[in-house]
């Protein structure tokens, strides 16, 4: 079952949690008795998966000249990011491959960002180290209970700030994979945790400002924010490339590093070819 994507349908005294279902290997369980429409898009959104791991498949080799069964670990430690990555997104029942476009738009921007400013020592291996490791930025987001994170509607603010809490949520989970992630662990932990501070120190969880922001986690932010804009979901709509581009330069979306924007601006072409593909099976493109 390993490049099968199953479903755990499930008795209702049955002990185990979603979260032992999860480490099995299932993308998504449902409890008798249960809803036929549910378990539908359960298995909608599973085939969707299923195509997506075709469309982005992580580069092989992203650390450089290793042996090969080193390479075969850092290949499967890049997979075990993207499989994380796609739960949090399936379990909000929301699969637009987030994660991945994410990962992509990290990936054009921080190649941008090292062409435009030699002095950050931005190397094309730390570039891609940053755009897979950005498939777990939300990954916190699994310890947000369900009826807040597929809550319709405006949240209180008590609720929104139990979804800010993800970030801090995330760290604490990800603080317990020294094994799996070894001497990169401070860099997953970075962008898991600072993704949403802003330049101005305006952002969470800490208030950090300026370069006391990660630069990791300063591109997965940008990359989330356009990502996010361009997604239509199914509590908003989305907005139109230009649109996007102009709510980031302009500050609507935050304050980024102004370095960052003008490398952003120099990409702009290259994010949006890959706007374009949004709304498409890219597994048949």
């Amino acid at each position: 079952t390993g490049r099968i994507p199953f479903l755990i349908i499930e008795g209702e005294e049955e002990p185990e949690t979603g979260e032992e279902w999860f480490d099995l290997g299932a993308v998504g369980f449902e409890r008798r008795p249960f809803s036929k429409r549910m378990v539908r898009r359960h298995l909608d959104l599973a085939v969707k998966l299923c195509g997506r791991r075709k469309t982005f498949p992580m580069p092989k080799n992203t650390f450089g000249n290793v042996p090969d069964t080193m390479e075969e670990l850092l290949h499967q430690r890049n997979g075990l990011m993207e499989v994380i990555g796609n739960i949090v997104e399936f379990r909000n029942m929301e699969f637009s491959g987030h994660v991945h476009y994410v990962a992509e738009y990290t990936r054009i921007l921080g190649m941008q960002v090292a062409r435009d400013y030699p002095d950050l020592k931005l190397s094309a291996e730390m570039v891609e180290k940053y755009a897979a490791m950005s498939m777990l930025h939300d990954v916190g987001k699994l310890a947000v209970p369900d009826h807040i994170m597929n809550k319709p509607g405006r949240l209180s603010a008590e609720e929104y700030e139990l979804v800010q809490s993800h970030t801090t949520k995330g760290w604490e989970l990800i603080s317990g994979m020294g094994a799996v992630f070894g001497k990169d662990l401070d860099l997953v932990l970075d962008i898991v945790r600072s993704h949403h501070e802003r330049y101005d120190g305006g952002g969470y969880p800490d208030g950090l400002k300026g370069d006391a922001i990660p630069l990791s986690a300063q591109l997965v932010s940008l990359a989330d924010a356009y990502d996010d804009l361009v997604s239509e979901r199914s509590d908003k709509k989305a907005v139109d490339k230009e649109e996007a581009f102009r709510r980031i330069t302009e500050g609507d979306e935050g304050v980024f590093n102004p370095r960052i924007l003008e490398s952003f601006r120099h990409c702009k072409e290259e994010f949006e070819k890959l706007a374009d593909r949004k709304g498409f099976d890219l597994n048949e493109r």
